[in-house]
This record gives C-alpha cells, sequence and structure tokens, in this order.
C-alpha cells in the first residue's frame, strides 16, 4: 500500500489486541486482515405482480446501482476516466450511459459479486464528486390478488358493484389495495389471537395462515372442551377468521386483509355462539401466554364484568371489540368489552357498501371509536355449508377488518405501542356526515392512510449494513428499551470475537446485557455480510451527549443522514484535530481528515452507522 505522510501529532490510535490494527498517524494505516465477503442476492427472473407477493419480492436489482457524478467538478478529456467505475471498485463496469438521453453525469453500473448493493452505495456515495448512490430499484405494477371471489368482497375494494342487489358507493371501502403495495401482512412477527366459535382447521383458504404451537403442532385452544382442537361447529370464527386472513393471491376463493398472517384460534363460543365470562377470561389468558398480540372480539355482552374490565385493563396485548347489533348507544346503554374505557381497545361499529351506518350496528360518541364494513360481508365459512364461503352481517364483521389492519401495522412497525397503532388507525379515518355524531373519529376505517401515518419506511429504524470482516460503526439514536447488545447482534455470526469498544484509554469487551449507546464507536466483526435492522425510540428532550478527552476516541455522531465533519462534531469544533473512518468493504483505514472548519471549511462527508477514530487536544463535550 502506497503510504501517505500527514502530519506528526506524536501518538498513536490505540492497539485493538484481537483485531491487530495500529495506526501511527504519521505514517499510513497498516492493515492485516484480508476481505471476508460472500453470497450476494440471487437474481429474479420473470417478475411480475401476479407471480410475488409484495412481502416476498426483492428491492432491487443484484450487482447493480445508479450513480449521478457532479459533472460540474470535470472538465476536458480527463472525464471518461474519472468517471470510471473501476476507480472505485475493482470490477465495476458500466451498463448505461444517460448521458445522449440529456442526463449527464448519470450511469447504470455492474458491481462485482464480492461486493452487496448496499456495500457498493455506500462506497461510492464517499467518493468526491458523486452527487448520490442508489439501488436500481424494482417497480411492480399496483397490487390486486387473484382470488376468484375478491369482486364480491366490498369492504376491501369498492367499486360501486352490486351487493346482493344492493349498488354500492365507489370508494367506501378500507382502502386496501393502496396498503398492500406496502404490506399484505406478515407470518413471522404478527400473532392475532381469534376469540370465537373456533376455526375450520380444515379449510384450504385458512391452513397456511394458522398460527401453529411449536410444542404442540396444533393451532389453537379450545376451552370448552379443554383441549387443543378448536374446531368450529358454529362458523361464525371461520368467518372472522377470512376477513382477517384468508390467504391472498392463491387463485383460491376469497382474500383476507393479511394475505400472510398468524391466527391463533382460541374457541370459548359453542355451536349455538354462546359462551361464559370464565371462558373468556380463560382464551384471553392462555393467548397472552402463548405470545399473541392482538386481540379480536366479535363478541359482546350487556353484563358489566369486573374480572374482564381487570383482565383486559392489565393485559398488554390490544383489543379490537364489536360495538354490539342493537342500534343503541352504548354511551347510555352499555355493550361490553366496547364500552370499557380501557386504553387498549378500539370499539368498532359497522356501515354497508354505501358508507353509511349499519342499521343495526350500535353507536356512541364515546365508546365506539370506528366504524368498518360490516353489512354483506362475503368470507369463508364451514365447508359443510355448501361452498365454505358466505355471506354475513354484523360489528362482528367488521372487527376483524380493524384487527387484520392491526396486523399489518404491526408487522411495518413491530415496536410501535399501541398507543402508536390505535392513533395510526383512528386519526387517519375517512370522515363521513352519516358517522358523524355516531363514533368518536366520525370515520371509517383507511388503511392505507393508516399504513401511511407510520411509514412507508418507518422513521423508527434504521439498517446498519456489516461487511464480511472487521467493522467499524457507531448507533446514531438512543435504542427502544429491550433492544440490547445481546438482540442487535444476535445474529451475526461473529467467529468467537467479542464486540469491542474503546473508552477510558482502554480496550474491552461489551456485554451481553449493556446497552449500546450513540456518540460511542465499536468494532464487531462478522463472517458474511450482514443487515441489522435497528429500531429507536425518539426523544429530543433526552439527546444523548458524551465527555471526550483529550487523545484518541472511538466515536460515532447522532442521526441517520450523511453530515459533513464540522456540523457532526460542531459542539467540539475548537478542540479535535483529526478524525479517522474505516472502509469496511476492503479491510483499511480510510485517509486522515483534519479539522478545517475554523477556516470556513464545511469539511467533508461523514456517515451515519460508521464509527471514527476522533484526535482531540483536550476534553470537551461531545453533544448530538
Amino acid at each position: 500500500m502506497k503510504q501517505k505522510k500527514h502530519t506528526k501529532i506524536g501518538r498513536k490510535i490505540p492497539v485493538n489486541p484481537i483485531i491487530s490494527i495500529m495506526i501511527v498517524v504519521s505514517v499510513s494505516v497498516i492493515v492485516c486482515m484480508t476481505v471476508s465477503a460472500d453470497g450476494k442476492e440471487s437474481f429474479l427472473t420473470g417478475i411480475t405482480a401476479d407471480n410475488l407477493s409484495v412481502n416476498d419480492r426483492e428491492s432491487y436489482v443484484p450487482g447493480e446501482i445508479i450513480v449521478q457524478y457532479d459533472t460540474r467538478m470535470y472538465t476536458g478529456t480527463s472525464d471518461t476516466i474519472t468517471f470510471s467505475p473501476e476507480n472505485i471498485i475493482a470490477g465495476a463496469d458500466t451498463l448505461l450511459d444517460y448521458t445522449p438521453a440529456g442526463i449527464s453525469g448519470l450511469y447504470l453500473l455492474s458491481i462485482p459479486d464480492t461486493v452487496s448493493v448496499p456495500q457498493a452505495v455506500s462506497r461510492y456515495e464517499q467518493q468526491p464528486g458523486v452527487v448520490y448512490a442508489e439501488p436500481n430499484y424494482y417497480v411492480y405494477a399496483a397490487v390486486l390478488p387473484n382470488d376468484p371471489d375478491f369482486t364480491l368482497q366490498w369492504g376491501l375494494s369498492n367499486t360501486g358493484q352490486i351487493i346482493n342487489g344492493i349498488p354500492g358507493m365507489r370508494g367506501c371501502d378500507v382502502s386496501a389495495p393502496d396498503a398492500w403495495d406496502i404490506s399484505t401482512g406478515s407470518k413471522e412477527q404478527v400473532v392475532i389471537a381469534l376469540l370465537d366459535s373456533g376455526v375450520d382447521l380444515t379449510h384450504p383458504d385458512l391452513i397456511p395462515n394458522l398460527w401453529t404451537d411449536p410444542l404442540r403442532g396444533t393451532h389453537g385452544y379450545d376451552v370448552i372442551d379443554n383441549d387443543y382442537i378448536p374446531m368450529d361447529l358454529n362458523g361464525h370464527g371461520t368467518h372472522c377468521a377470512g376477513i382477517i386472513g384468508a390467504v391472498g393471491n392463491n387463485q383460491l376463493g376469497v382474500c383476507g386483509i393479511n394475505w400472510e398472517t398468524r391466527i391463533m384460534t382460541v374457541r370459548f363460543l359453542n355451536g349455538g355462539g354462546a359462551g361464559t365470562i370464565s371462558g373468556v377470561l380463560s382464551a384471553i389468558t392462555w393467548a397472552q401466554e402463548n405470545d399473541a398480540e392482538i386481540i379480536s372480539c366479535s363478541f359482546v355482552t350487556d353484563s358489566y364484568s369486573q374480572a374482564l374490565y381487570d383482565t383486559i385493563s392489565s393485559s398488554p396485548l390490544l383489543f379490537i371489540c364489536a360495538a354490539g347489533n342493537n342500534h343503541c348507544n352504548i354511551d347510555a346503554t352499555p355493550y361490553y368489552p366496547a364500552s370499557f374505557t380501557c386504553p387498549n381497545i378500539i370499539s368498532v361499529g359497522s356501515i354497508n357498501n354505501q358508507g353509511t351506518l349499519a342499521p343495526s350496528s350500535n353507536y356512541g360518541i364515546i365508546s365506539v371509536d370506528l366504524a368498518a364494513p360490516g353489512v354483506d360481508i362475503y368470507s369463508t365459512t364451514l365447508q359443510t355449508a355448501g361452498s365454505g364461503y358466505t355471506y354475513m352481517s354484523g360489528t362482528s364483521m367488521a372487527v376483524p377488518f380493524v384487527s387484520g389492519s392491526v396486523a399489518i401495522l404491526k408487522a411495518i412497525c413491530p415496536d410501535c405501542s399501541n398507543q402508536k397503532i390505535t392513533d395510526a388507525i383512528c386519526n387517519t379515518v375517512d370522515t363521513s356526515p352519516d358517522l358523524v355524531g355516531y363514533t368518536k373519529t366520525g370515520g371509517r376505517l383507511n388503511l392505507s392512510k393508516a399504513v401511511t401515518a407510520l411509514g412507508p419506511v418507518n422513521p423508527d429504524y434504521g439498517d446498519l449494513f456489516l461487511s464480511g470482516g472487521w467493522n467499524f460503526i457507531s448507533v446514531p439514536k438512543v435504542l427502544q428499551p429491550g433492544q440490547d447488545t445481546a438482540i442487535i447482534f444476535s445474529n451475526v455470526v461473529t467467529n468467537g470475537h467479542s464486540l469491542l469498544t474503546y473508552t477510558d484509554n482502554q480496550w474491552r469487551a461489551v456485554k451481553s446485557d449493556e446497552k449500546i449507546v450513540p456518540l460511542q464507536g465499536y468494532w464487531i466483526f462478522s463472517e458474511n455480510p450482514h443487515t441489522i435492522r435497528l429500531f429507536f425510540e425518539r426523544d429530543p428532550q433526552t439527546l444523548p451527549t458524551r465527555q471526550i478527552h483529550a487523545g484518541w476516541e472511538a466515536v460515532g455522531y447522532y442521526g441517520t443522514s450523511t453530515k459533513t465533519s464540522c456540523t457532526a462534531f460542531s459542539s467540539i469544533q475548537n478542540i479535535w484535530r483529526f478524525l479517522i473512518g474505516y472502509d469496511a468493504v476492503n479491510q483499511r483505514y480510510s485517509d486522515l481528515i483534519e479539522n478545517t472548519c475554523l477556516t470556513f471549511d464545511p469539511g467533508v462527508s461523514v456517515f451515519p452507522y460508521h464509527g471514527y477514530w476522533l484526535y482531540s487536544d483536550s476534553s470537551g463535550i461531545l453533544t448530538s
């Protein structure tokens, strides 16, 4: 490696005994490691909106990136050489030059298999003269399922179709197709407990989306028979299950609001559709003990139960509850659990396909949060009843629309609180004069708006990309409670290496239960390229600070966007002198950066999630 001489400051960056790297600032960086990178994404062929679900689609073309150069920086015959991608990553090549099309400096590049797309984007963005680099993203047609009876499901997509002789009003639905462009649910993250009459466990449109007990291999619990075969003897529970999660895009029957989900079946209603408070309590506690996150409650009672209130109010789960079907004001004549004042309850009334309150639906501007489709809803039922599909009406049908929507929101934002999910549902309704005065929000569910309120790119998480080999990283924000070191790095193959940091002039291994903190640099070894998703809390009142001592410190900065060095370290602008980053792709230190902030120089770009060695002449407080 060619050496570059820098101003000697008489001290060395601390030696990491495991990494075996030393920098003497008067000479170049010496690295005693080799690159270990593997497996890039496999290329997809024949991609269409029909043969890939939203959740299975890759976001971008493997092996390709788009780069925009600042052409103002280049003149004369040297432009071609300067723009050559091989000057940045060996083996890269130009696939398309958009200059003839009138977009000067824009290129589609191929990258070698040894470099992932995120690594290549990061590498190019660090180069002078690069305005931006980004993946070559896929673009898909808007999503609609191929389930043959989808046109009967006006609650998901109301085009004005005639349902049981009644024409609908176009757009009076939950706007599911627009939401599906972002997410169609998740089998990996969210469990919905359906407390009802059971489910037809053999229904082909439901089987793939039934939750499975990892110990017993069963799909739920039967409170009445005290066994693990919660088979539906009524049809009500099966119908609700189909609204939540009939398998989407499988060319069969209908489509649930979640194409993919996990429905935990807890049977406490008998074949006649009746149950008991003790049965509800047993159902709730069983679901909670088995890691459900959402309780779908399509049942009511007009009798107040302190035991039921206490069980719900003390539960960490979110309960979606039916308002009932007596066309009465439940603010004055309560029906439970919808009329309970627990903050973890969302109470739901029902509307017809013209967007007005269903004639049978209960209402109340205090007790009923919003309305959802509940008249002539086509969904799954017992296969012994003809085709296995039928129409049903009631607030029981409106509840699973909201339960399924909550599951999609939790899949998008797994760390969101119940209150944040509730706000996303209730603050984004489509208001209607027909519902004002009947519900608290005066509107009906709009899943698309609720999804947009949380994202689509969730502002509460970010991706930390690790290269194969050693990585010098930082975490740019305060972490969510519970997201400790062990959780963050549990899936990284470290080959036995500890997570390391340098504080108080010494190296130390980070303990598995120690919280990762911002403004601190960490070393981590990863056998393969790896992506870590980090979830953050946002509290502007508790922004982090850190004591900086004279000499070398392993630091990061607070934030998730690229900044200049003068901006990122402005709080210690007068004391820091040198900054050195680390190129994890090529396993070597970057060039030394000298502090020129006091001469009105904005400095050079520094990057989120990257660690840096920072040298200071004296002590100070690094603030975010």
